[in-house]
């Protein structure tokens, strides 16, 4: 009887292993390719800069005519297995401008691993920046291509 359970153990192992593997080699979108990496990446390897896209849920602001297809935190999180990187760094993109709610979504649903970059204007609260720390934020992204003047006086 012990034998059986072993077996059984066994094969939902296999079961488990084989279906991480096919995630792996299913496309994960905006990127090329469905290998892994053909490098081991050190541990706690951190990607430095990406941005997640979630118009469904966080419209883009109405100057952005670019129409950014959507990258969502489980999008990145196929690209991430694939290049097996641990850490990552958010940055809130431009289609946002100073709107950070999708930054701040996405840096809950990665966890503690993650930090993020956001873009703020000059209302902009010591309660919302000590927030903002509190759950990962780690820095300021002066945007001046879109930006407002006033923030560079």
């Amino acid at each position: 009887m012990d034998k059986c359970l072993y077996q059984d153990h066994d094969w939902r192992e296999r079961v488990k292993k084989q279906n991480e593997v096919e995630e792996i080699r299913r496309p994960v979108p905006h990127s090329s390719g469905t290998n892994a990496t053909s490098i081991t990446l050190p541990r706690n390897t951190c990607d430095c800069y990406h941005h997640i896209y979630d118009p469904l849920r966080f419209p883009y602001r109405p100057e952005d005519r670019r129409g950014q297809p959507s990258a969502t935190v489980q999008d990145y999180r196929k690209l991430q297995t694939r290049l097996g990187t641990t850490r990552n760094v958010i940055v809130t993109p431009s289609a946002y401008g100073t709107d950070n709610r999708c930054t701040l979504d996405a840096l809950l649903q990665m966890g503690s691993r993650a930090r993020a970059v956001v873009v703020v204007d000059q209302d902009v609260t010591k309660a919302e920046l000590s927030y903002m720390h509190d759950i990962g934020v780690r820095g300021v992204r002066f945007n001046i291509s879109m930006g407002d003047p006033r923030m560079l006086r």
